[in-house]
């Protein structure tokens, strides 16, 4: 019997030296004719949370001529908010490129929900400017409760037995109650008509306890890359609540011949 596929990602999710990456197909593999950077953009995302929360995005780089020696980096028209602690970590190095994560955190601001289809990463290594818009963002932002009833204490996001991003995948959320009364959890929702959620209903937690609510994902209408953070709402003593659940992502693995055909759309292979 063929066994389960696990990935699940935890809280704030590290990017095993990322997901996006290359497979290792040596007859495929010379692009030693690519010059410059790839970065990668398509993404799409439902994010909840209050405001002045840290957000934390990872997004791939491919350098592919070591101009990322020296460089800026910026990250625009995150007009809701502020972008802090921008980094690029350095993950692998292949033959004719080294592969980079590019580390940055969003703090929304502002109440509502936020539609933004143009957040761009822009770097300047001094020899080339580069900028790629990196998707499409879907923020769903609240004032944060006053009071701390519940706490997620962990959470991941299972890849389904097919290992194809078309499937349902399998999320949980860790929840602890940390109030002095019963809580029920009701259900966990995203506001992305991209992004399917059938979501477990009503699971009551005693204080000082603990339980799991759990939904089926599916991101088949999407590019297969997701950011997600669900919105939980719960119950407590009559009173309807909302709380960010927590953060995961999902990355689909970029074979070499998919590489190449994004080098070719970005007219790479052709510099």
């Amino acid at each position: 019997m063929k066994s389960r596929t696990l990935k699940p990602y935890i809280g704030l999710m590290i990017i095993l030296n990322l997901l996006l990456l290359i497979g290792c197909d040596k007859e495929n593999q010379n692009l030693s004719e690519v010059k410059g950077l790839l970065i990668y953009g398509n993404w799409e995302s439902y994010l909840y949370a209050n405001t002045d929360e840290s957000l934390l995005i990872q997004i791939p780089i491919y350098d592919f001529s070591k101009e990322l020696e020296g460089y800026s980096v910026n990250v625009e028209n995150f007009d809701i908010g502020e972008v802090t602690d921008i980094k690029m970590v350095p993950q692998n190095k292949f033959d004719d490129f080294e592969q980079y994560t590019l580390e940055f955190s969003l703090i929304p601001k502002k109440v509502g929900i936020h539609k933004i289809n143009d957040l761009t990463i822009v770097i300047d290594t001094g020899k080339n400017k580069y900028e790629e818009v990196i998707g499409k963002w879907t923020f769903e932002v609240d004032k944060p409760d006053p009071n701390d009833y519940l706490t997620i204490t962990g959470g991941s996001l299972y890849e389904p037995w097919t290992g194809d991003y078309s499937s349902d995948y399998e999320y949980r959320s860790d929840i602890a109650n940390i109030s002095e009364r019963e809580i029920t959890l009701k259900h966990l929702s995203v506001k992305n008509d991209n992004i399917k959620v059938e979501s477990a209903k009503n699971l009551s937690i005693k204080p000082d306890a603990e339980g799991t609510l759990t939904a089926k994902i599916n991101i088949s209408d999407t590019t297969g890359n997701v950011y997600l953070r669900p919105k939980l709402t719960y119950s407590m003593n009559g009173k309807t609540l909302s709380y960010p659940a927590n953060l995961t992502m999902y990355a689909s693995t970029v074979p070499m011949d998919e590489l190449r055909n994004l080098l070719h759309e970005k007219k790479m292979l052709d510099k």
